[in-house]
């Protein structure tokens, strides 16, 4: 859960997760697909070898023997995202679309505020990359591997599922300082539920405003009723 501000508005929270969220996720299902077994939060031996950052010198960093995996998230533009769904809360409790579906009072029966609730799908590109002597095969093994119900479980509890076609890993070998580095990548593609919730003011009141040709005889606060 994050929260920003929105101007003239308040702060709005959100379940979407970031791409260091992301990629931790995956970091710790590729371990499992992998078979390795970090022995603790701390233990650089596991996670140097599924990586969700790029050294800062550069890559490759690592001996031209050693495998290691990265893992690259990022949000990407789809037709899926463009959908957005607004609800508001309905009198009692729960929420309501837009009329003719909502009943139109909102706060849950009274009150000068309200949170609207926003549920649209983000579309997510997953990049898998392994450099060493076992690259395409520990590409195929965790390809295999996203099939399993385990990962379905673990995505899941984040609002997150895996578009089941999954692309097919290639070998990509990497030129670096005078030698071929083994390299296979594949991609696949996930879709995120997130629930964007922002706390809004009610009516409080309508002003009415009447004139004829010698301009305004009235001006009338009405207080709405909540």
């Amino acid at each position: 859960m994050s929260s920003y501000p929105v101007p003239n508005v308040g702060a709005m929270t959100s379940t979407g997760l970031t791409d260091a969220q992301m990629s931790v996720i995956w970091q710790n299902i590729l371990l499992q697909c992998l078979g390795i077994t970090p022995a603790g939060p701390t233990d650089a031996s596991a996670y140097s070898q599924v990586r969700i950052d790029w050294p800062v010198p550069g890559q490759p960093a690592w001996p031209i023997t050693a495998d290691v995996a990265f893992i690259r998230a990022v949000v990407v533009p789809d037709s899926y995202n463009a959908a957005h769904e607004a609800q508001q809360p309905l009198q009692g409790g729960g929420y309501g679309g837009p009329p003719p579906y909502g009943d139109g009072v909102y706060g849950g029966g009274g009150g000068t505020s309200y949170t609207e609730a926003t549920i649209y799908t983000r579309v997510w590109q997953l990049s898998f990359i392994f450099y060493g002597p076992n690259s395409f095969d520990h590409a195929r093994q965790v390809q295999a591997c996203l099939y399993q119900d385990f990962v379905h479980d673990i995505l899941s509890a984040s609002n997150i599922y895996l578009d089941t076609l999954i692309g097919t890993p290639r070998r990509t070998p990497e030129l670096f300082q005078n030698q071929w580095w083994p390299r296979s990548d594949f991609a696949a593609r996930m879709n995120e539920m997130v629930t964007d919730s922002l706390g809004k003011q009610t009516i409080q009141s309508v002003e009415i405003i009447m004139e004829d040709a010698d301009g305004i005889f009235a001006d009338i606060e009405l207080p709405v009723a909540l």
